[in-house]
């Protein structure tokens, strides 16, 4: 699988962030992993109540230019992908302030990130939970290089899953971050 460039993304969640007030204090790094495992969960909780993404609108498919706030409300918002593309916009956000340069294709073949379609969804975020729990584990000395390692393996997780279940993760992250933009700080 080819994975895409998420640094500018990194970058730009970060700025988003900081923008809407995340970061006027030093940031709490056992509260922002929590963050990202509660979107976890919210996802967890969406596929729980079947509420998954329709990938089309009244017949023609949903884009990022005929995307309506109504719209991503009501057909995007709070689906399995979009609280999956959120715990991304999150571990990149924490990538983005610590300066960690992502590059998923340089760990993708270090460990099981393999996903198969049909796999139990709690169970495989559990994995990217425990990989995000190792992380935070690692911060305290981050020069040895196993805090971005599990870092990596929670990203490659999250998209192989996009994969296996057949969504554009690249496109939920674009499709949420142009929401978080208009929303109030």
């Amino acid at each position: 699988m080819k994975y895409p460039d998420l640094n500018p993304i990194a970058q730009k969640a970060h700025e988003s962030a900081k923008s809407k007030g995340f970061y006027e204090e030093t940031p709490n790094v056992g509260q922002l992993f929590m963050l990202i495992i509660s979107e976890l969960s919210e996802a967890l909780e969406a596929d729980r109540k079947g509420r998954t993404y329709n990938h089309s609108l009244h017949g023609y498919p949903l884009t990022l230019t005929s995307v309506s706030d109504w719209d991503f409300k009501e057909l995007v918002k709070d689906t399995v992908e979009d609280e999956i593309a959120d715990a991304v916009i999150r571990i990149l956000d924490f990538c983005g302030y610590y300066g960690q340069v992502i590059n998923l294709s340089r760990y993708a073949h270090m460990g099981d990130f393999e996903v198969v379609e049909g796999e139990n969804l709690g169970s495989v975020l559990l994995d990217v939970t425990s990989q995000i729990c190792k992380s935070r584990a690692e911060f305290a000395s981050p020069d040895d290089g196993e805090f971005e390692a599990h870092l990596h393996a929670a990203l490659l997780l999250l998209f192989n899953l996009s994969s296996a279940r057949g969504f554009d993760l690249m496109w939920h992250i674009r499709m949420k971050m142009e929401y978080n933009a208009t929303r109030p700080t």
